[in-house]
């Protein structure tokens, strides 16, 4: 978002919310489950995630024919469930460029107690079946303001909603 003129804008954001992020990384399991095209979800799966660079990921140990992993693929949708934290959210494939961080997150929360079964989330396979977990688009208005012949600056921000 930019502010370009005196005046409200609008921007979004698919950030998670710090709090929560760490919340949800700090325990080992997540269950997930995607939305059905009628609405509804499909039964939950745990699974092992983690968030690096901000973001939280991911894998299937089995790579891109496990069910869970295709269905959120394909429907891009689903819940999320760890920590106490419990979001709807939108499942995209993660960047080429996320790839290193998401292995050493999951070697630095998994591999010393998990070392046996780590090597699974940190291969060529489980890399090619990475999603990014994001909640939906939160939406918001600011007001931006000229002052002393500066370029505009977002002064204030407005109530946040989800879209």
């Amino acid at each position: 978002m930019r502010c370009q003129r005196n005046g409200i804008v609008d921007g979004m954001t698919e950030a998670w919310d710090a709090a929560e992020l760490r919340r949800i990384d700090a325990v080992d399991e997540l269950e997930i489950a995607s939305r059905r095209p009628d609405g509804s979800l499909s039964p939950d799966v745990t699974i092992w995630m983690v968030a690096a660079g901000g973001a939280l990921f991911v894998r299937s140990a089995y790579g891109v024919e496990n069910g869970w992993y295709r269905r959120a693929a394909r429907r891009g949708a689903g819940r999320v469930s760890a920590g106490g934290v419990t979001r709807d959210v939108a499942f995209a494939p993660a960047g080429e460029s996320d790839q290193d961080a998401v292995d050493a997150a999951y070697r630095a929360k998994y591999g010393a107690r998990y070392p046996s079964i780590v090597g699974s989330v940190v291969s060529a396979a489980s890399q090619a079946a990475t999603l990014r977990v994001t909640p939906p688009e939160l939406r918001f208005s600011a007001r931006c303001e000229v002052t002393s012949g500066r370029k505009p600056q977002l002064v204030s921000r407005g109530g946040r909603t989800t879209r």
